[in-house]
């Protein structure tokens, strides 16, 4: 007889016989993800040596669980990886609701991150996800007990550092469901209604002493006048608080009507029990950085600034003067962005420019991009690229170069200040 190839135990285990939806479950995809994968192989599949490879774009793709579950996978294995990659020390992920999440536990936010700064829109999707996948499943006349078998809704992945559980990804999504917290806690107080758990997902005791679970001292006034529903003034106060704010007032507003006080204890059982993350932890600071990097070094939520400023402040090694290299940074870009949302940009663009590029594209077909070009565009990666000829070669330098930035910002704000407001000695700018 003719020998044929019998894949049926093949087909029990995976589901299928393609070899290389097989390849990526037994590397720890699920099914799903695999053929997700494997219908978007010319874009997300390459070759090298040894066969078949992920292309490291596949984190940047557009389905949400593939992405958490290449970034585990190229952080512990990276051999499915087109180039491999620099191994790093074992991360978990792991499912977590957000009971589990925020019940008694407490956040800082890294130095890498942002600001908050979501605005309404945002707010307005974020509630009309959840107030509309809730309402898929509540029915009139639900007990509370039959929230424990509505569907769940997900939202993504929080990466965290080992280290004081600083938030490296995720801050702007977990800041808005603690306003969302907020806002039902006060709402429920308001209709007499108790929901005693609530209060442990916004903040916890320790000796007496109150804080908030997501912990940054700038923010601590702003958000026990939130906490308490009264009323803040938030001049003279940095962006997260304006925005922290702001974002609570757009909840109050865009809230809907459709959840009635009768349901609040409903809705506020399934966002505890049912709103689930992928919590992906990082031992080290140097691997929290690199997952933060490879998550968002494509232009998906950062921008070239808060990159730069994430990419110098890592390698300070010094924790107290990086933190106080942090402050400086965050006062110079608050400063540019008063008047310009992008400010700080053309600062920098315009700063590196001055002082280090050395070359410039030719003006002819096919010229490659130089220094001059490469800084108006990714500017992060150019420097990134270029330390040894910025000098940066050790933690003192790379101080130093936050030094510059806030001095020549400094000189920046002057010469743009004398272009718009005459005075005498600066006539000529004006």
């Amino acid at each position: 007889m003719t020998e044929f190839d019998n894949n049926w135990y093949k087909y029990v285990e995976f589901g299928t016989t393609i070899p290389l939806t097989i390849l990526l479950q037994r590397n720890g995809f699920s099914r799903d993800s695999a053929t997700y994968i494997r219908n978007q192989k010319e874009e997300y599949v390459g070759h090298d040596a040894d066969g078949e490879k992920l292309k490291s774009l596949l984190l940047t793709c557009r389905n949400t669980s593939v992405i958490t579950e290449a970034a585990i996978l190229k952080f512990n294995v990276s051999g499915p990886f087109k180039g491999g990659g620099n191994l790093m020390k074992k991360i978990e992920g792991s499912p977590k609701n957000l009971k589990q999440l925020l019940q008694n536990t407490k956040y800082s936010i890294h130095y890498y991150q942002r600001e908050y700064m979501w605005q309404r829109k945002h707010i307005e999707e974020l509630i009309d996800d959840l107030t509309s996948e809730f309402m898929e499943y509540y029915k009139t006349g639900d007990s509370r007990q039959a929230v424990a078998d509505y569907g769940a809704y997900f939202m993504g992945s929080i990466v965290l550092a080992g280290r004081e559980n600083a938030i490296i990804d995720g801050q702007q999504r977990f800041s808005s469901l603690t306003l969302l917290l907020m806002y039902l806690n006060n709402r429920l107080k308001t209709t007499h209604q108790s929901y005693n758990m609530i209060e442990t997902m916004i903040f916890s005791e320790s000796f007496g002493t109150k804080s908030f679970n997501i912990n940054v001292d700038d923010r601590q006034d702003c958000m026990n006048a939130i906490f308490n529903d009264t009323d803040f003034d938030t001049t003279d106060t940095g962006e997260s608080v304006k925005n922290l704010y702001g974002r609570y007032q757009d909840i109050k507003d865009v809230f809907p009507a459709d959840i009635t006080d009768d349901m609040l204890l409903h809705f506020c059982d399934w966002v505890a029990e049912k709103v689930f993350f992928i919590e992906i932890v990082a031992s080290t600071e140097q691997d929290a950085h690199k997952i933060f990097v490879t998550m968002n070094d494509r232009g998906l939520s950062l921008t070239s600034t808060e990159m730069l400023k994430g990419y110098i402040l890592s390698e300070i090694k010094s924790d107290s003067s990086r933190e106080k290299m942090n402050g400086v940074w965050k006062d110079k870009v608050l400063m540019l962005k008063k008047d310009d949302d992008k400010g700080d940009e053309t600062f920098v663009k315009a700063w590196l420019r001055a002082h280090y590029a050395e070359t410039i594209r030719e003006t002819k077909a096919g010229a490659v991009n130089k220094d001059f070009d490469l800084i108006g565009g990714s500017f992060h990666k150019w420097v990134r690229d270029e330390r040894d000829k910025l000098g940066l070669h050790g933690s003192d330098d790379f101080e130093l170069f936050i030094k510059k930035f806030a001095k020549f910002a400094e000189v920046y704000e002057r010469i743009r200040q004398a272009e718009t407001t005459f005075a005498e000695e600066t006539k000529y700018v004006y």
